[in-house]
């Protein structure tokens, strides 16, 4: 017997690397009149914040805080900043 699927399950969302998150989430609530979670930093690597868009979709935004980061790019295919390599993701 199979288990029906818990609909109230509220799996992971879509964050969307941007320069400004204070910026961003100002420009979002003001433009979709949805809630924005506060900015939640994490110290030296990244902040996030979380909203629902009109149709219940789960995503936010996030800003790179370290050194190394280049705020703003989000996720890049460009030389200059590859993502992972393809096979670099292994199982144990």
């Amino acid at each position: 017997m199979e288990a029906e699927p818990d609909q109230t399950w509220r799996g992971g969302h879509l964050r969307l690397g941007v320069a400004n998150i204070e910026r961003a989430r100002e420009e979002l609530a003001a433009a979709l009149s949805v809630p924005v979670s506060p900015v939640d930093p994490l110290e030296g690597a990244a902040a996030w914040c979380d909203f629902d868009d009109p149709w219940g979709n789960r995503l936010g935004f996030f800003q790179d805080l370290s050194a190394a980061g280049t705020a703003g790019e989000g996720l890049s295919t460009s030389p200059a900043r590859p993502g992972p390599r393809r096979g670099a993701w292994r199982r144990p």
